[in-house]
Order: C-alpha cells, then structure tokens, then sequence
C-alpha cells in the first residue's frame, strides 16, 4: 500500500527582512546531507542522520533569526527547555507502523525503530532548491519495513521563505 503525504510549512511569521523575488536558492551536499542558502545565506541544512532520523535543522528566517529550537542538536542554550528529545525542528515519522514506534527515541524502547538515510537521488538549486532522498524505515531487528521517497523543494518569494515537504511511503 502506498501513502502519499504533502506537508507545506511556510515561514511567513518572520518577514522583517525583505527577499528579492528572484532569490537563489542553492542546495549543496556536505558530510552531514545537504545545506540551503539563500541569496548565499543560510535557510536550512537536510541532516541525514540526527538522533533517529533525518531532519531540517537549523531553519533560519530571513532575518537571520532560527525558527526552530536548537535542543537536542545543539545545547548551549542553557534557557531552552531540554525536553522531548525526539522533537528535532522539522522532521517526519509516525509512532505506530506495524506495531513500531519510529516517533519515540528512547534507547530502552524495544519498539523503537530507525529511520535510515540511503540516498541522495536529486540535489539541485536554481529559483527554488529541490532536494529528493530515499530512506528505509528499520525495526528493532533492524529489519526493513519500508521505505520512503522525500522531495523537499525550498524558495523565497516576496519576503517569505518556504519549503515544500512532500514524502510518499
């Protein structure tokens, strides 16, 4: 059975700085997966292994200011609340796939699943940054139980920046 899931997320909430409508948007691949610039500076970076699962962190408004929280990838902060680890800024898994948890990451969790980075398959920038990945989602047993495809397309328009987070599972 195959599931297709669109997650638009638009940070729009922090437009104080504006970005020309023909920004560019670059995609490069680095020894962690796939940093984002925008007109040269940084949006977001594609980490392929964080935790149990890739993610996109940080995120970075036009501004300049981060959108997400830092904690667990980073802990400097001493007044960041040090809670949830598995809550890594933008991220997609889900807790019950034939009986796996791939949300939570407790290490004691004989449910606990992974979700592993295969491959990049596209990385291109251009008007918009399109980044695609395939990862398998691994039980306990580190058995395959399947596999996804993630397109994320990053842009900047008119003083918003935007990523289109498409994953078909």
């Amino acid at each position: 059975m195959m599931y297709r899931l669109a997650v638009p997320v638009l940070l729009s909430c922090f437009l104080l700085a504006a970005v020309s409508a023909q920004a560019e948007v670059t995609a490069e691949k680095t020894d962690q997966g796939v940093i984002v610039k925008i007109d040269g500076k940084p949006f977001t970076e594609y980490l392929a292994c964080s935790g149990t699962k890739p993610i996109l962190w940080p995120v970075i408004g036009p501004t300049g200011k981060h959108v997400t929280r830092a904690w667990p990838m980073n802990s400097d902060n001493a007044d960041e609340r040090q809670d949830h680890p598995h809550q890594r800024s933008i991220w997609f898994t889900h807790g019950n796939v034939n009986g796996i948890d791939f949300w939570d990451e407790n290490p004691k969790k004989e449910t606990r699943g992974t979700t592993k980075h295969l491959e990049f398959v596209t990385v291109e920038s251009g008007p918009q940054a399109k980044v695609v990945s395939r990862n398998a989602w691994l039980g306990p047993d580190g058995k395959k139980v399947l596999e996804d495809e993630r397109r994320l397309t990053f842009g900047a328009e008119d003083g918003v920046r935007w990523i289109d987070y498409d994953i078909t599972l």
